[in-house]
């Protein structure tokens, strides 16, 4: 058995079915899609975004690959309107203020398909995962864009990761050994630290209780059950956010540490569909938790419309949600 067949079935990657979502929206009615509208501005406890972002994705300067829907490769932001977002093949940098393109860099000419890309300090960090690389480069686009070789072998598979701060997390599968079974899936998967540093030549080994999603054992009873069908987005301010999309809302969970919900909302004005990062010939286009950014107690995401050929970035405040704590 393949490992990504393995991978879909014992869960180990968080993803969404955005080519079947994308599927169900387009055979929506006008009326159906009016009424879903009407309940998101209605919600008494949706939120609004502060800040909404709209590019047209088959316009062929943004970075995507716009075949059947917006698929990207990359997002992060600072906070204060500036959007970095990796997509198209070669997979470019494009930078925007606001709707205004600041730069446009191709980084890399590699395959990859779980966004692990970051801004940290001064750079912008982007794992080419067919090749087994970091690509960095400037946050300004100045300069060269650099590639450093992962400390990994020619049969490593990288399945997932992401940025811990400057550090990275990767979930690799050794391709030279066929499993068979979750077990000897298990066996030959591994969690890889590679601390930050010039050369990333590093790495050392995390045991199973760093696994990357080992994100839902704390959760009480109540909690996992109603949170069945959201993702974990990470911990901030000392509350776990837990995130679904549906349709034209998003909804959005604070859990606490002992794994209770103390806190609920939805976000308003959603385009329909999430946006997506990669394809897989048996699930199809699915997402990852590294298209959404946690700044101060900003959330960021991005969803798209077919119709519309558009794909908007927004920005919630979440401020409201915790303050309902105090």
């Amino acid at each position: 058995m393949k490992p990504h067949i393995l991978l879909v079935i014992t869960g180990a990657i968080i993803l969404c079915g955005c080519s079947q979502r994308e599927k169900g929206t387009a055979g929506q009615g006008s009326m159906q899609q009016a009424e879903h509208e009407r309940q998101s501005s209605e919600l008494s406890d949706s939120l609004l975004p502060v800040q909404v972002y709209v590019f047209n994705y088959s316009d062929p300067s943004f970075p995507c690959e716009p075949e059947g829907g917006a698929m990207i490769k990359g997002f992060d932001t600072d906070g204060n309107g500036r959007l970095y977002i990796a997509g198209g093949s070669p997979i470019r940098l494009a930078c925007y203020n606001g709707q205004e393109k600041q730069y446009d860099v191709v980084i890399s000419d590699a395959k990859s398909n779980e966004a692990i890309m970051s801004l940290h300090g001064d750079s912008i960090l982007f794992v080419e995962e067919s090749v087994r690389r970091i690509a960095v480069l400037s946050k300004d686009g100045t300069g060269d864009v650099r590639h450093y070789n992962l400390p990994l072998k020619v049969t490593d598979s990288i399945m997932s990761g992401a940025f811990r701060g400057g550090d990275l997390e990767l979930e690799v599968y050794d391709n030279s050994v066929v499993a068979h079974n979750h077990e000897e899936f298990t066996k030959n998967t591994h969690i890889y630290l590679f601390p930050a540093q010039g050369s990333w030549g590093k790495k050392k080994i995390c045991d199973d209780t760093n696994r990357l999603q080992n994100s839902r054992e704390f959760l009480s009873d109540e909690a996992r059950e109603k949170l069945e069908f959201y993702d974990y987005k990470g911990l901030y301010h000392g509350m776990h956010i837990f995130y679904r999309h549906e349709l034209y809302l998003g909804d959005i969970a604070l859990v606490d540490r002992s794994g209770h919900i103390r806190a609920e909302a939805s976000f308003a004005q959603m385009p329909p569909i999430s946006t997506c990062c990669g394809e897989d010939e048996h699930i199809g286009w699915y997402s990852s938790g590294n298209l959404y950014r946690v700044k101060g107690y900003s959330f960021f995401l991005s969803a798209y419309d077919n119709k519309e050929e558009t794909i908007s970035f927004l920005e919630y405040d979440l401020k409201p949600l915790y303050y309902s704590l105090l």
